[in-house]
């Protein structure tokens, strides 16, 4: 009975925790928490429990063969931004300036990472990366639960795609899991135009003016000028201050309505923290 109630189902990953919810698309079409663990890894590329763990679930809740959505910690991803070269001629010369960019920037093998993008020829785009190993667990965590996956995004991406449509031209849009933020930036055609990845600080961002020395000091390092418009999907705990923001130098923007697709890592893995 359930599989016919729940067909959707929503997981949610970052190296610390998992977190799945089912959704009801016949009956009231609300979602619904199924299970949430923290159990640790040893390390970001060692999955083995995490997976174990959700084929179990997935298994006793009856919701083998479910559309699925993967949304993945920023943390376990790689993302960044490419230009095409100019004598670009097809999706190879891409693939091939997309790899040649990541070792640039990481130092690493582009062979040891799966790799996806969108693909442009005549703009910037923005590519993302997850470790082989990761995917390789994931292809056997479908295979074993026979699960169709509908999408599968980094956190800032996907709420990036559901909000890029209301958001204004060349503007920012700050995501934040666990002391890291992500910052995406967008040109004159709503496409990602720039994008970093950071650790920070608590007293970097528990006041307006620290937080704003902070932006100015990511956009210097992404040669680009200071924000004037800053877009908050919500607000997270480490950010009460926007609602007492005055500063104008900036104006801070919180998106209000929450897309029921999209569920935040950050509260999931502290209720499991409270209740472990």
């Amino acid at each position: 009975m359930l599989k016919w109630i729940y067909s959707n189902l929503t997981i949610s990953l970052s190296s610390q925790a998992f977190v799945l919810h089912q959704h009801a698309i016949w009956w009231k079409k609300k979602s619904q928490l199924i299970t949430q663990n923290f159990a640790p890894a040893k390390t970001v590329d060692n999955f083995q429990s995490h997976f174990e763990q959700m084929a179990r679930v997935i298994h006793e809740n009856f919701l083998t063969g479910c559309a699925t959505t993967l949304i993945i910690s920023d943390e376990l991803v790689r993302q960044w931004v490419v230009d095409p070269p100019k004598n670009v001629e097809s999706l190879d010369d891409l693939k091939a300036a997309v790899s040649a960019r990541f070792q640039a920037l990481y130092g690493d093998s582009p062979a040891a990472w799966q790799i996806e993008a969108d693909w442009k020829t005549d703009s910037p785009f923005l590519a993302s990366a997850i470790p082989q190993n990761l995917a390789v667990a994931l292809d056997v965590l479908a295979k074993k639960c026979q699960l169709e996956w509908r999408q599968i995004a980094p956190h800032s991406v996907m709420l990036f795609n559901r909000w890029r449509n209301i958001l204004p031209r060349n503007t920012w849009m700050v995501t934040f899991e666990n002391g890291r933020l992500s910052l995406t930036v967008t040109n004159a055609k709503r496409v990602v135009s720039a994008y970093r990845h950071i650790s920070c600080q608590a007293s970097e961002i528990s006041t307006e003016q620290n937080f704003i020395k902070l932006l100015n000091r990511e956009a210097l390092r992404m040669n680009l000028p200071s924000p004037k418009q800053v877009y908050f999907p919500r607000i997270w705990n480490e950010f009460n201050w926007l609602a007492q923001a005055t500063d104008k130098s900036v104006r801070f923007i919180v998106l209000s309505i929450i897309y029921p697709d999209v569920i935040s890592l950050v509260p999931a893995m502290k209720l499991a923290s409270s209740e472990a």
